[in-house]
């Protein structure tokens, strides 16, 4: 297995390094794709991308539970001030009943 120039292209300084538990399918798998998606093979050997897989991972969930809670909040304030004009509105209207009803 000899790779030397392409793993330069993809910032690879040397041979992956072949680990015990992986059987030679998924050794082939990865060098299949390796001009294909230097990524691919990067995320296999280099735990750095890894880490930042991670990160970018709970930056995204972290957007989406603020954007969900933000969103919740406006619904919530929504909902409470249609109550507040609907409880306004049967007062006024009430109010208004009684009044025709006395001068009447």
């Amino acid at each position: 297995m000899l790779l030397t120039s392409k793993n330069r292209l993809c910032g690879l300084t040397s041979n992956p390094p072949l680990s015990l538990s992986r059987t030679n399918l998924d050794v082939s798998y990865d060098l299949r794709f390796h001009c294909a998606s230097c990524v691919y093979v990067q995320h296999f050997y280099e735990p750095l991308n890894l880490g930042l897989e991670l990160v970018a991972v709970v930056v995204v969930v972290v957007v989406v539970i603020v954007v969900v809670v933000v969103v919740i909040e406006i619904v919530v304030v929504v909902v409470v001030v249609v109550v507040v004009v609907v409880v306004v509105v049967a007062v006024i209207v009430e109010v208004e009943v009684v009044v025709v009803v006395v001068e009447v």
